[in-house]
């Protein structure tokens, strides 16, 4: 063959293999991209039905007192009547409740429904949490690649204290999210030296700001952003740095000295603002690695992934000079620092955005690992070094991203299982119909506030007007009791009434059952009940019983008024609806009818089929009804029988007998 032939042959070849590496090369970087997005994707979706699960947690009731305040204060902007009792509050979600309210009256809602604000807004903060998992999973990403972000979105992803302020209407999972996006935008505008990058993180960041005070840390990423100019253009960097620090300087006196953010406490409303020292910012920091989350992966990891980025030369010169992950630490200590204005060690869910950049640094901190041992591997020939060191490396994060899992799973289903106050709620309607109610439990006692979200027949509760004045168990006295003519207690299941003189029986109480969640109560009578004892306990058909009885008068005369007191209780759950029967008996006239038949036991409100709860006593109302006009004088006896009202079937006692005598009652003519 020519030389010039196989000198093509050659490059033909050669090009050939090129091409078919390229390809492979190609398909790899496909598969893991692929890869990447298929556990992105899981992630997200794990993330927001973990956020979703339980977040109606207590409705139509508001469940955290925070919620109350924000859905007061939203009011206060749709209707200036109320007041607005904190105007230094950041007004971020202020102005989201307001907005949602006033999307409900639009929507025809005209009256005050703050559990359908609140049930929207919950919504709102899992849908925060769900973006805020997307951005740290995209950053860290960005950042340091696949598996660090697959690690930075594990650790958001089951942060029990982001899962649970993901299930409430407040400011946090809202707070997190325009953090984490103004910082996510600020490292873009580093990397790409772009001034539309940096100028959308530094209005993110005034959001992050005007919804949580501790959000102006952001604020300093688009001017840490702007040194990415330094080499290239310095003049446009001084241009780009003055701009900025004009629009943070008039931004920071509308919330300083307009809005006066630090007259009123940044957090605990009543308090004052301190001065930051290097002692207190030093324990909030401190505080931050170590006891938001996991030690191991916010606190050692990601401060292992900060020390690993400066000391590899390679992961230094991408994550700080292209991407600048040296804002993080900057960041973190500004943040800590202005939680700092309120002292140190405050509530948990005030460090929560801060958390988001920990998540990262742990994400950064595994992937460094990793290439660490794959370098080592490579070193020494031993490709076993690297499969001991990674799993070694799962277990350690493997321990804590369970123990994470398992707390946020707790937090879920706890908050999925019904709440007692609905209960308590429904019990009040339905049953509590024979006075007043003194309620000693606030949390209690919103389950039938209209404000808070009842619907039902108003409750009459005279100690427990607005939401502050509560007397406690130990201030129940009979003279309380007589001021406001109380007739049933709802306190704690271990209250004694020791103060009381009167009769006190105890209802029903919800205190043990594990499937319920929310305030333990249990609910007393005041005063006379009738009575039998228990071996004089009628039970009909195995299902419903007669605990206590009373009759006005055992004689009387054609035509008079009888007033007769029954109380009930469930031994199972009854399978129908049930009647009952007053029949008057003798041997000379059989059985008699009476006026009242065919009533339910209790009232319709409370039909035997709701008897749910075996232990629960049931008050039958005291009735009035008379002997019928054309009864012959003589002696009667009294017959009660339960039937199921459709078909007439009679519930049968044990003995096999359709009905219980429960009094013998003489009739004489009537003088």
């Amino acid at each position: 063959m020519h030389e010039n032939e196989l000198t093509a042959t050659s490059a033909l070849a050669a090009a050939d293999r090129g091409n078919a590496q390229t390809a492979t090369l190609w398909s790899l970087v496909a598969h893991k991209s692929m890869r990447w997005r298929l556990i992105f994707a899981v992630l997200l979706v794990a993330g927001f039905i973990l956020a979703a699960s339980g977040y109606r947690h207590g409705l139509p009731y508001i469940d955290f007192p925070d919620e109350m305040t924000i859905w007061t204060m939203g009011r206060a902007y749709v209707d200036p009547s109320w007041t607005m009792f904190q105007p230094e509050y950041p007004p971020g979600l202020l102005i989201v409740s307001s907005t949602i309210q006033r999307l409900q009256m639009a929507l025809g809602d005209l009256y005050l429904n703050p559990a359908g604000t609140i049930e929207a807004m919950r919504f709102l903060s899992v849908l925060a949490f769900t973006v805020t998992l997307a951005l740290v999973m995209r950053l860290a990403h960005r950042l340091a690649g696949p598996l660090a972000g697959t690690v930075a979105g594990l650790c958001w992803l089951l942060l029990p204290l982001a899962n649970n302020q993901a299930k409430v209407a407040t400011i946090d999972s809202w707070l997190c999210m325009w953090f984490i996006a103004s910082v996510a935008a600020g490292t873009e505008g580093y990397r790409r030296q772009s001034i539309r990058w940096m100028t959308l993180s530094l209005a993110l960041a005034i959001v992050a700001t005007l919804f949580k005070y501790q959000g102006a840390a952001a604020l300093g990423m688009a001017g840490l952003a702007a040194l990415s100019l330094w080499k290239s253009d310095r003049q446009r960097m001084l241009i780009v740095i003055v701009a900025y620090l004009l629009v943070v300087a008039a931004f920071s006196y509308w919330v300083v000295f307009i809005h006066r953010a630090l007259e009123g406490g940044l957090y605990l409303p009543g308090t004052t603002t301190s001065r930051p020292t290097l002692g207190t910012i030093a324990i909030n920091v401190l505080y931050q690695l170590t006891d938001i989350g996991p030690v191991l992966l916010f606190g050692g990891l990601a401060v292992i992934g900060l020390l690993l980025s400066f000391l590899l030369s390679s992961a230094r010169q991408r994550l700080h000079g292209q991407m600048g992950l040296f804002s993080f630490p900057i960041m973190i200590v500004v943040f800590d620092t202005i939680l700092s204005f309120n002292g140190a060690r405050l509530f948990n869910r005030q460090y929560l955005a801060a958390m988001t950049l920990l998540a990262i640094l742990a994400g950064i901190a595994v992937a460094l690992l990793r290439q660490i041992a794959d370098a080592a591997a490579r070193r020494v020939g031993q490709p076993g070094v690297a499969l001991v060191t990674k799993a070694l490396l799962i277990g350690l994060i493997g321990v804590p991203l369970a123990s994470m899992a398992s707390e946020s799973r707790a937090i879920a289903l706890d908050l999925s299982r019904p709440d007692r106050r609905a209960l308590f709620a429904e019990w009040a309607r339905t049953t509590a119909t024979d006075g007043p109610m003194l309620i000693t439990d606030p949390t209690t006692a919103a389950a039938v506030q209209t404000l808070y979200g009842y619907r039902g027949r108003p409750i009459e509760t005279p100690y427990n007007e607005g939401t502050s004045v509560y007397p406690s168990e130990s201030d129940v006295t009979q003279a309380l009791v007589d001021a406001k003519n109380i007739r049933y207690i709802v306190a704690s299941p271990h209250f004694k009434g020791e103060r009381l003189t009167a009769p006190l029986t105890r209802l029903i109480a919800f205190d043990t059952d594990d499937n319920l969640r929310g305030s333990t109560w249990a609910a007393y009578y005041v005063g006379a009940l009738p009575t039998l004892p228990p071996e004089r306990w009628i039970t009909f058909g195995d299902q419903i019983q007669v605990r206590g009885f009373s009759i006005s008068t055992p004689t009387a005369c054609p035509g008079a008024p009888l007033e007769t007191q029954l109380l009930w209780g469930a031994v199972q759950h009854p399978a129908n609806y049930y009647a009952m029967y007053f029949h008057l008996f003798s041997e000379k006239t059989g059985e008699i009818g009476t006026e009242i038949n065919g009533k339910p036991p209790v009232s319709e409100e409370r039909p035997t089929i709701s008897w749910t709860t075996p232990g629960e006593l049931l008050v039958g109302p005291r009735t009035r009804w008379s002997l019928p006009a054309d009864l012959p004088p003589g002696d009667y006896q009294l017959w009660l029988g339960v039937y199921e009202p459709t078909g007439g079937t009679r519930l049968t006692l044990p003995d096999g007998n359709d009905h219980d005598v429960l009094a013998k009652i003489s009739i004489s003519p009537c003088p």
